[in-house]
């Protein structure tokens, strides 16, 4: 388990203390309760203005509301966040100051530093306000990749 399915097993525990609690590492959900209520775990990172934001894939999201029960447990520092997965869609993209980034699928994951982190929310926010389009961080990285092509060829070519 890492550090934020650690987090999420001991609130689980606390919350349901007389349930059987199932912990799936290779599968969606992350964690069955009783077998029947299902938990899938994200770890948030906060904005500047203080916003959490999830990134997670469409198909983990649409596996875990085939649950009747399902949550996504947010973790962030020392706190848990329970969302109620079926109040959240692939298209709606915010539960109250939670911002939820869902890709397409899963690719390749890499882990970047804070700084990164704040600069492509910063561009993402920056291609909203000029757009006024809702760009997930996927789109920005595309955007920015784009940008510096097109700026190189321009480059070699005069």
């Amino acid at each position: 388990m890492n550090k934020a399915e650690e987090a999420a097993y001991a609130w689980l525990k606390k919350k349901c203390p007389q349930s059987t609690i199932v912990y799936q590492p290779t599968k969606t959900p992350d964690f069955l309760v009783d077998g029947v209520i299902a938990y899938e775990v994200k770890r948030g990172r906060k904005d500047r203005l203080g916003n959490l934001h999830i990134v997670g894939a469409q198909n983990q999201l649409l596996e875990i509301q085939q649950y009747k029960e399902a949550y996504i447990l947010v973790v962030y520092d020392s706190s848990i966040k329970e969302v109620n997965a079926h109040a959240i869609s692939i298209e709606s993209h915010t539960y109250g100051s939670i911002i939820f980034h869902w890709s397409e699928s899963w690719g390749r994951s890499i882990s970047i530093g804070d700084r990164a982190y704040r600069s492509l929310l910063q561009a993402r926010g920056f291609y909203i306000q000029n757009t006024g389009k809702n760009l997930g961080l996927n789109d920005v990285v595309e955007l920015i990749m784009n940008e510096w092509k097109e700026m190189h060829s321009m480059n070699e070519s005069g």
